[in-house]
């Protein structure tokens, strides 16, 4: 055999067995499986978004509330203590841009020198002059996941009177999507607005778990997306992704399983 027909025979046979790889790749792919996971996060993603929605109910009546109040000296604690009845809020307060003094629901007191007008939370609702949703921060004094949602507040000509906001522990909301599983090894992650996890599976494998999220996003732009499905490799491992934004706070629920 010369060395030409050697080297066509190296070819029709890597040609063969990479038709047959890409084959079997597609023939493992479950349409079923990948039907009944998007059903799942469909129902979860619209679970977050109405808890998220009633959250921001109660900042939105507080807003219109104080709206009401010409005088910035006649909002009180009083007016703030609805809050309590909500096991997740953990505080709700008005920042007030004529002076930068705070009137907090939980009685909290300032440290001397405090300006609530320099607090990210304020200055980012006052420059979206909308409602703000905050992406979740770990508080470590409680080691518990809150975020913020706050709302504008103006005087009866319109001007910029000050800022209405609450904390919002997310613990209810991250133990259901620990608890969601997916064909048994499949698990859900829950991601903030920056595309960070927030929270994923209790028993992590040894590789990094967040190195992984960014690989994927960089890789497949997935934070830029609405929703979608992405079949990848990694570390070896032939994985099934599902994933949808809520539509209320910008983050990102995805479903993970092997293919």
């Amino acid at each position: 055999m010369t060395l030409h027909s050697k080297l066509l025979v190296i070819i029709l046979i890597a040609s063969a067995l990479y038709f047959f790889k890409a084959y079997y790749v597609q023939e493992q792919n479950n349409p079923t499986a990948e039907k009944e996971m998007g059903t799942a996060l469909n129902l979860e993603v619209n679970h977050i978004d109405n808890w998220v929605l009633k959250k921001a109910n109660m900042v939105t009546r507080t807003a219109k509330l104080i709206n009401d109040i010409p005088d910035n000296n006649d909002i009180s604690i009083q007016l703030l203590a609805p809050y309590q009845t909500d096991s997740d809020l953990v505080d709700l307060y008005v920042g007030l841009e004529d002076d930068g003094r705070i009137v907090d629901g939980s009685q909290w007191q300032p440290p001397a020198g405090y300006d609530v007008r320099t607090r990210s939370w304020y200055q980012e609702t006052k420059q979206k002059n909308a409602q703000y949703i905050s992406a979740a921060c770990f508080v470590v004094y409680n080691k518990v996941f809150n975020f913020t949602i706050a709302m504008p507040l103006h005087t009866s000509t319109g001007a910029f009177r000050g800022v209405v906001s609450e904390d919002i522990d997310l613990t209810s909301i991250l133990n259901e999507v620990k608890a969601i599983r997916v064909h048994n090894h499949g698990y859900a992650i829950l991601l903030d607005q920056n595309f960070v996890s927030i929270v994923g599976p209790d028993n992590t494998d040894s590789y990094n778990f967040d190195d992984n999220i960014d690989f994927i996003n960089k890789t497949y732009n997935v934070s830029k997306k609405d929703r979608g499905t992405l079949r990848y490799e990694l570390h070896g491992e032939k994985k099934i992704m599902v994933f949808e934004k809520i539509p209320s706070s910008g983050w990102t629920l995805a479903l993970i399983a092997d293919e």
